[in-house]
C-alpha cells in the first residue's frame, strides 16, 4: 500500500543507507576501511594498518564520529579540494 511504502521510505532515510547487499572483496578481512558509495568511510581502529589508514584519511576526508572501535569519515568536495591543494 502507498502508506506502508512511505513509512518504509521515511524509516530507511532516518536510519541511513543500507549497503549490506553489496559484494565484499575476497581479501576484505585484511583491509581496515569500509568505503560506501555515498562517500562515507569507516575505519577499524583496532586494525594493524590503522595508523597508515588514519594518516591518509585525515588528509582526504572529514571526521564525522570517532568512537573507540570504528571511526567514520566523509568525503566532501571541500576535503578533496584540500587534499589536492596539499598534493595528496
Amino acid at each position: 500500500t502507498p502508506s506502508s511504502k512511505s513509512k518504509k521510505a521515511s524509516l530507511s532515510s532516518s536510519i541511513g543507507a543500507d549497503f549490506s547487499t553489496l559484494p565484499l572483496k575476497k581479501d576484505h578481512i585484511s583491509r581496515p576501511c569500509w568505503t560506501c558509495p555515498d562517500g562515507c568511510i569507516y575505519l577499524e581502529a583496532f586494525h594493524e594498518l590503522y595508523t597508515s589508514a588514519y594518516d591518509f584519511l585525515v588528509a582526504i576526508a572529514e571526521p564525522v564520529a570517532r568512537p573507540e572501535q570504528i571511526h567514520e569519515y566523509k568525503l566532501t568536495p571541500y576535503s578533496l579540494y584540500a587534499a589536492v591543494a596539499t598534493n595528496i
